[in-house]
C-alpha cells in the first residue's frame, strides 16, 4: 500500500510494479504525484483506476503537512510563476496545461456530479453498457444498453469522470479536444449534471455560478469550454493506452458502493480487470 505521499516524494516508486490500484476519491493530485504514474504508464506498466473526479493540481508545503489548492488560480500567490508544477487550478487550464486525459483518459471536468442536489437527481444511478464484446463484461452476460451498478448500489453517484464525446451509429466516441489518448474507447456511460447552482426550486447544486465562472476564463481554446455546455456531462468507463501500459477507468467515485452491495455486475468487472493484470488475493 502506498499513499499519495509516497508518489509525491518518490516518483519512480511505483516502477516495480505491473500495476497500480486506484479506488474511491482521488480529486487532488500534485505534479509528482501525477509523474509517478506516468512513469509506471511509460514503462508498461498498467493503471487499473476505480475512482473518480481527477480534477486538481495542488501542491504541498511545510515540508508535506500541508496541502495547497486556491482552485482558481487567481487566486493563488504562485500564479504570475513560470512553474506550471507549483500553481495549483484544474489540470485542463491553460495555465497548468497538463491535460487530465492524457494520463487518465477521463477528467473530472467532463463529468462532475450525479445524483446529487439538482444534477440528475433521480437517475438510477446506473451505467449503460454500449460495448458489451469488450473484455471487461466478460462472463457477465451484459448486453447493449443494460445497465448496472443502478440503486441501491448507485456506483454513478456524487462526482464522477468523462469525455467530451459524440455519437455514432449508436456508439459513443470521444471527441479527443480534451486530451483523450487515440485509442480510448468509451465501453459504458451514463449522463450527469453541471458545475455550478440552480435557480429551479431555489436548489444549490454545489458551487455558486459566480465561483465557478473564472474558471472558464482559463480554458484552453480547443476545449469549447463555455457557461452553457457546463450544465451537462458524463461518466464513464474509459479503456486505452497510454505510453506502454494501459489505463482502465472506472470514472466512478462510488465504484466501490457496488462491492459494499454485493452487485454481481461491479463484482465480476472488477475480478476481470485485477485478473487481467496478474493482481493478486483475488477472490
Amino acid at each position: 500500500f502506498l499513499t499519495q505521499h509516497d508518489l509525491h516524494n518518490d516518483t519512480e516508486c511505483l516502477l516495480p510494479y505491473n500495476a497500480v490500484v486506484v479506488v474511491g476519491h482521488d480529486e487532488y493530485s500534485s505534479w509528482q504525484m501525477r509523474d509517478a504514474i506516468d512513469n509506471l504508464l511509460a514503462g508498461g506498466g498498467n493503471l487499473l483506476r476505480f475512482a473518480g473526479n481527477f480534477t486538481w493540481q495542488i501542491r504541498l508545503e511545510d515540508s508535506g503537512k500541508t496541502q495547497v489548492c486556491y482552485k482558481m488560480a487567481a487566486d493563488d500567490p504562485l500564479s504570475s510563476s513560470t512553474e506550471k508544477h507549483l500553481t495549483t487550478t484544474y489540470w485542463d487550464s491553460e495555465i497548468v496545461g497538463r491535460l487530465s486525459a492524457e494520463t487518465m483518459g477521463l477528467t473530472g471536468m467532463g463529468g462532475v456530479y450525479a445524483r446529487f442536489g439538482n444534477c440528475s437527481p433521480r437517475s438510477s444511478g446506473g451505467l449503460t453498457v454500449y460495448r458489451p464484446e469488450h473484455w471487461a463484461f466478460e462472463n457477465t452476460d451484459l448486453y447493449y444498453g443494460d445497465q448496472f451498478g443502478a440503486v441501491p448500489a448507485a456506483i454513478v453517484s456524487f462526482e464522477v469522470d468523462g469525455l467530451d464525446y459524440t455519437f455514432r451509429d449508436g456508439l459513443p466516441y470521444p471527441t479527443h479536444k480534451d486530451g483523450a489518448p487515440g485509442s480510448l474507447e468509451i465501453i459504458a456511460m451514463a449522463p450527469t449534471g453541471g458545475l455550478y447552482e440552480s435557480k429551479r426550486h431555489n436548489q444549490l447544486i454545489n458551487s455558486p455560478r459566480e465561483e465557478v465562472i473564472p474558471l472558464l476564463d482559463t480554458v484552453p481554446a480547443s476545449y469549447e469550454f463555455s457557461e452553457g455546455n457546463r450544465n451537462y456531462g458524463s461518466a464513464m468507463i474509459g479503456v486505452c493506452e497510454v505510453g506502454k501500459g494501459t489505463v482502465f477507468n472506472a470514472g466512478c467515485s462510488e465504484w466501490v458502493s457496488g462491492l459494499i452491495h454485493q452487485d454481481y455486475f461491479v463484482e465480476q468487472i472488477t475480478r476481470n480487470v485485477l485478473s487481467r493484470y496478474n493482481c493478486k488475493k483475488i477472490v
